[in-house]
């Protein structure tokens, strides 16, 4: 079964905003999870390499025009008064970019276009990393991950990460790993690292989730193109791997 804690594990989002949680957990379990060896870069870098020349590393887009009628179909500006012309663009910013609205698209996009980005949830689901200088494993070998069950509400402490002190995160990392190894754990680790996806201006979350008021007929409005050559692409436009890399990598 799924408690209230799991499923906010799964999304990012606080079950009461989920409602749903038979189509939310139908979704998760029918993959399987895969961790990178090094980073996704190691897994992006073979992929990437061909058009690496031709990125524009960067060069933040505020704003997309499109004309079927003009011989470049589509004008995209930048934050910097940079221009550039092309026949189509697909745009594979995070939804939470969109829901942000720090990209402004001419003509208008669609309302059921909007609806679906108004609609779709975007999950926030930030990590802590510890670095320990201890010369072997003070967890089982064996094991890939450790889970902490959460009670309910502490979903919502934890969002408020970013707020905390440093001494304040670390009684809030530290204390289920030394009561799940009280002899072995150190009392705190050597450094650490802590994300802020929210706070991100180029993802303002983690990913996308189905709440409340979601449907998977919100992802396939998300993906249509908009105005014939505005394309569409990533995780939230993804039917069957949503909130995952591989959701992003099929679809986009």
């Amino acid at each position: 079964e799924f408690n209230s804690s799991r499923l906010e594990a799964w999304t990012g989002l606080p079950t009461e905003s989920t409602g749903n949680e038979l189509n939310v957990t139908k979704i998760c379990l029918k993959r399987e999870d895969y961790v990178p060896n090094n980073s996704y870069v190691s897994a992006l870098s073979e992929f990437a390499q061909p058009v690496i020349p031709f990125i524009s590393f960067n060069t933040e887009v505020t704003s997309i025009h499109s004309n079927n009628e003009s011989e470049h179909k589509v004008s995209i500006s930048t934050i910097d008064n940079q221009h550039y012309k092309a026949d189509a663009v697909i745009v594979t910013v995070p939804l939470g970019v969109l829901k942000s609205q720090s990209i402004s698209f001419h003509p208008e996009l669609s309302a059921e276009k909007l609806s679906a980005i108004d609609h779709l949830g975007m999950g926030l689901l930030n990590k802590v990393y510890l670095f320990f200088s201890c010369e072997e494993p003070f967890w089982p070998k064996e094991l890939d991950i450790i889970g902490v069950a959460l009670s309910p509400g502490e979903y919502k402490e934890n969002c408020n990460m970013k707020s905390m002190d440093d001494e304040a995160l670390m009684l809030r990392v530290m204390t289920p790993l030394l009561s799940l190894f009280p002899q072995t754990c150190p009392n705190r680790p050597d450094s650490f690292y802590r994300t802020a996806w929210r706070s991100d201006k180029f993802a303002r979350g983690s990913y996308s989730a189905l709440q409340c008021q979601s449907k998977l007929e919100d992802r396939v409005a998300l993906a249509q193109p908009h105005d014939e050559v505005v394309f569409f692409a990533g995780e939230a436009c993804s039917l069957d791997h949503p909130s995952c890399v591989n959701g992003a990598a099929i679809n986009g």
